[in-house]
């Protein structure tokens, strides 16, 4: 009997367990994507790669362009996510955004997994397992933020009103969901009027 074919990064529920929905929230792995690391090499290597891409957001916490969205995580490091089956061209990528010595470019999206929390009561549920506001006047669609969620490293992208992506690394998300459905049981609990 042949075994079977692993590829990285394919889509594998969270122990059967996705997708998880109430009717106030919906937890899911999001959209097939792609999705490369981008780190400037010092001075020269920032200013390439802001002259030549303009999507690049500048601002600390900001996400940058449609589709490839641009996160950010440092003055000199971001997160290219497009849509499409994890891997593909990475040298794609060296062409538009500059030279290898200026720029390291590396697919990240093998190594993470990307659960989608969405719906109107969405922000309440990331509030629970974070110190982070999620308000929507502090934490607006456009914006991204490493935290710490049910003690675990996530950087939280709000992709539009009541759409949050949430990236981790693919060992860990069986506890991110673990962590995201005990936030799920303490709200409902706290709406219960008994």
């Amino acid at each position: 009997m042949a075994e079977p074919a692993i590829v990285p990064g394919a889509f594998v529920p969270v122990f059967g367990k996705t997708p998880i929905a109430t009717a106030d929230v919906h937890i899911d792995d999001a959209p097939s994507c792609r999705i490369w690391r981008v780190q400037a090499c010092g001075a020269d290597g920032l200013a390439a790669a802001l002259a030549r891409w303009p999507a690049l957001p500048r601002e600390p916490c900001r996400v940058g362009g449609a589709w490839p969205r641009a996160l950010w995580l440092a003055p000199d490091d971001w997160l290219l996510v497009e849509p499409g089956e994890v891997g593909g061209d990475v040298d794609g990528w060296r062409s538009p955004l500059g030279q290898p010595s200026e720029l390291v470019i590396s697919e990240a999206g093998s190594g993470m997994r990307v659960l989608r929390v969405s719906g109107p009561r969405a922000r309440d549920l990331l509030a629970k397992g974070s110190t982070i506001d999620f308000h929507a006047r502090a934490f607006a669609p456009g914006t991204c933020i490493r935290t710490r969620f049910a003690q675990l490293h996530v950087l939280v992208d709000a992709v539009e009103e009541g759409v949050f992506d949430l990236y981790v690394e693919r060992n860990l998300a069986p506890w991110l969901l673990h962590g995201l459905e005990d936030a799920l049981g303490d709200f409902e609990a706290d709406d219960d009027p008994a």
